[in-house]
């Protein structure tokens, strides 16, 4: 499954190339498309959903003659074998508690934990026998490609059946909101997932998953807090707007090993760490006292203490929702946990001009035109990064630009994280500036991947020549202690600073510092972690070995307390950025992370 998660992000990649630097766009994409007005940002997509935005979706003829209350063999079925002997050793619930909702019972049948992981299976039925239930493939397949949906052999039986039986067509999403262990807090895992398929009988089989460090711990007792949602759909994919049912379904269960645990996969090993030097690196008071503080973590709120004059005082025109939209026809998105501001044209483009010149019938998607500083945040990003169709990364040059320094540019993006009480812990971990001269390479760079097929997008092509000095700028992005990409990327500020003061920003914070609780007699060292790696990885489902360790870097990650009912805290973190044999050849970076205080794994790419 690891492999097919990485296809999957490459797919998807591709099929979105253009809105990353955009999740407004990227949501009223997937929102349109499914007929909504309101989404919540943090929607996961699911692999059924991904196949068919890139037009390979695979409908699944395996049929459940019954269901067999085993999470490893529905897992193994669909994502491998080893997949399926991983589970096998985990800790085991058989629940059978069941709900209704929108004229289906749903029963939760089987939910197993293993290492820091949550997997469950469970069986929908239709309350009238006439209605028809769709498998997650086919809905998605209907509402994002409808016509070559329709022309597969198993859609058509669909069709015949519910037009035979006279009943409605039911689409289903069961998803994993929220974990709670031992009495502690409900937590959102940040990497979460979910699948159905149709069996014989035309009950559905449901499933989904969510692997997660901050939410999930080991424990007795786990409460599963789970979003339904109940949508009757037509032949087209347009989903009925008046008939869509949405509740809560939560569920407490303790699993429990019920088998021995097979010694190739689960018993403690010692494993030798790859040859060759790799980088540490640490804040200095580590290096002073060979440990750091542990701190409380409170939950993160943006929505109580956000005053949008921080970022436009053009005057608001509009709320709706999360979203606030102001005279200039900039855009601020407010979650709990997210913020994001970005600025638009007032202009709208036809998101769906490419695919209706195939198929006249396609309806139009207008969507708002992005503003030259979004753009060029997002260019700027790529490129500080590496992509495809770029010249390698770009660093640092200048740190003066046309009306903006570096530091009057950090200094604007400090001001902006200390009015959200997030600027404790944080550090910038890296600062490129945005000349004239670098916009309309970067620029033209980009619209010739376009141009040669390397990047495909739907947005229209932008013309980059067209920026003045007044858009000349620094992106800066902060994480905690200065490491990137920690913690899933869940807590880091990203913002673009221009002459006009922060004219794009993107921000996710879960949860705030607190006071300090106490500091750890020492931490476990950097060679500890890497040790640790190479024993968890070797037990891992994937079977891999990490061939390459590139850096050790010590942050902070939010856990539950000891006493899981204290709430959360902020414990010292190892970061390991390594590669396995698939990340050399393919040239990408894997990550692990650690509890610096007792060397537990806290999540991990090969998970």
């Amino acid at each position: 499954m690891d492999e097919q998660k990485k296809l999957d992000q490459e797919a998807l990649n591709r099929a979105l190339s253009g809105l990353e630097g955009d999740p407004f766009l990227a949501r009223r994409v997937i929102a349109q498309s499914k007929g909504e007005t309101n989404v919540s940002i943090h929607r996961k997509y699911t692999r059924g959903l991904i196949l068919a935005l890139i037009l390979t979706l695979a409908m699944l003829g395996t049929a459940y003659a019954a269901f067999s209350s085993q999470v490893a063999e529905f897992f193994g079925r669909h994502w491998g074998h080893n997949y399926e002997e991983w589970l096998q050793n985990g800790k085991i619930a058989q629940v059978g508690e069941s709900w209704s909702i929108g004229g289906i019972d749903l029963t939760l049948d089987e939910v197993v934990y293993k290492d820091r992981g949550i997997y469950a299976v469970g069986t929908a039925k239709a309350e009238n026998s006439r209605d028809v239930l769709l498998p997650v493939d086919m809905a998605d397949g209907l509402m994002v490609e409808p016509d070559f949906c329709a022309e597969q052999p198993e859609t058509k039986e669909i069709f015949r059946l519910a037009d035979s039986q006279g009943g409605s067509m039911l689409n289903l999403d069961v998803t994993l909101s929220r974990i709670g262990v031992d009495g502690g807090e409900m937590l959102t895992p940040g990497c979460s997932g979910y699948y159905n398929v149709r069996n014989d009988d035309g009950t559905l089989t449901f499933s989904f998953e969510a692997e997660d460090g901050f939410a999930l711990e080991d424990g007795v007792r786990y409460v599963l807090e789970m979003k339904i949602t109940v949508e009757e759909m037509d032949k087209e994919g347009k989903v009925n707007q008046d008939n869509i049912q949405r509740g809560v379904w939560t569920v407490a269960c303790e699993p429990k090993q019920l088998s021995q645990p097979s010694p190739s996969t689960d018993s403690a090993q010692i494993v030798s760490v790859p040859d060759g030097d790799w980088e540490v690196v640490v804040p200095e008071e580590y290096r002073e006292n060979g440990s750091l503080p542990v701190y409380k973590a409170y939950a993160a709120d943006f929505t109580k203490n956000t005053d949008p004059a921080w970022f436009n005082q053009s005057g608001v025109a509009q709320r709706d929702g999360s979203v606030i939209t102001f005279q200039d026809h900039a855009q601020l998105y407010v979650d709990p946990e997210v913020l994001h501001y970005m600025e638009y044209t007032g202009e709208l483009f036809d998101y769906s001009t490419a695919e209706r010149k195939e198929n006249p019938s396609v309806e139009p998607m207008l969507l708002p035109k992005q503003a030259m500083s979004q753009l060029i945040a997002s260019i700027a990003s790529w490129a500080q990064h590496g992509f495809q169709g770029f010249d390698g990364t770009y660093s640092l040059e200048k740190t003066e630009l046309s009306g903006v320094t570096l530091l009057s540019a950090q200094a604007k993006a400090e001001e902006l994280m200390t009015r959200l009480g997030i600027r404790e812990g944080y550090e910038c971990s890296s600062a490129l500036d945005m000349s004239l001269e670098r916009i309309r390479t970067l620029g033209k760079a980009y619209n010739d991947a376009i141009h040669s097929g390397l990047l495909f997008t739907n947005a229209p092509e932008y013309d980059y020549d067209s920026a003045t000095a007044e858009d000349e700028g620094y992106l800066l992005k902060y994480d905690l202690l200065g490491v990137s990409d920690a913690n899933q990327g869940r807590f880091h500020a990203t913002v673009f600073v221009s002459a006009r003061g922060i004219v794009y920003a993107s921000i996710r914070n879960d949860f705030i510092r607190g006071e300090e609780l106490f500091t750890p007699d020492h931490l476990i060292t950097p060679q500890d972690a890497v040790q640790r790696l190479a024993e968890e990885i070797s037990r891992s489902r994937s079977g891999e070995k990490a061939e390459r360790i590139l850096k050790a870097a010590l942050s902070y990650a939010p856990v539950r307390a000891d006493n899981k009912a204290d709430g959360m805290i902020f414990a010292p973190m190892w970061q390991i950025t390594y590669q396995d044999a698939e990340a050399i050849k393919q040239n990408y970076l894997c990550r692990a992370e650690f509890n610096a205080i007792n060397g537990e794994l806290i999540d991990a790419m090969f998970r």
